[in-house]
């Protein structure tokens, strides 16, 4: 049986440095969000859940997304950090998929041959290995999103805390591949009107 992964996309903050909600922000004609979700939506997941919490309302009254594979997930802790979405998320999917690819919401520039190399390595290992283990691109010995989680155990999620995301998580999977690309969107996340400038003249 093919394995069943799900996409997780976390874009729940307050976004703080920006001054307004930057998962709403015009990105030519798209907002962020939007610009996270398109390319994931045509991809092969079983499941595709995006975790929000600030301006929650605003974001699906502007957003509506037309397939049976998504769904909202509402995180009320969004202020503790990024940790209670990834957690919320996770708790939301871990029943059905043997895997987890997870994208952030102020990362719009990452292409989608980049997402689909990402996916199609997690997939390969999920068909002969039977421990955890983690995917993530790499850009000049700098490692990125969207990262890809293979049959990690719901306990390590649940012991993240603050914002530091997964990193903690990741440090402790032994098996931990990395996969060169040459793509500068796996390290570019928007959170200052001035990321946004500088991104859109590139």
């Amino acid at each position: 049986m093919k394995p069943r992964v799900a996409a997780l996309i976390l874009a729940a903050g307050a976004s703080s440095r920006m001054g307004k909600p930057k998962q709403l922000l015009d990105l030519g004609g798209k907002t962020m969000l939007e610009h996270v979700l398109s390319p994931v939506l045509r991809m092969d997941f079983a499941e595709i859940a995006t975790v929000i919490g600030h301006q929650a309302e605003s974001i699906q009254s502007r957003l509506c997304i037309r397939d049976s594979r998504f769904r909202w997930v509402l995180n009320p802790h969004y202020a503790k950090g990024q940790s209670t979405s990834l957690r919320a998320g996770i708790e939301a999917l871990a029943d059905h998929c043997q895997g987890v690819m997870v994208f952030l919401g102020d990362t719009p520039w990452i292409e989608q041959k980049t997402m689909q190399a990402v996916f199609d390595k997690g997939g390969e290992l999920l068909a002969f290995t039977e421990g955890p283990f983690v995917v993530q691109p790499v850009l000049q010995g700098m490692p990125g999103h969207p990262v890809f989680f293979g049959r990690v155990p719901m306990k390590l999620f649940s012991q993240l805390q603050g914002d530091r995301g997964a990193k903690p998580l990741i440090r402790q999977i032994k098996d931990h591949y990395l996969l060169p690309v040459a793509d500068e969107g796996v390290l570019q996340d928007v959170d200052t009107p001035e990321d946004v400038v500088r991104l859109l003249k590139k």
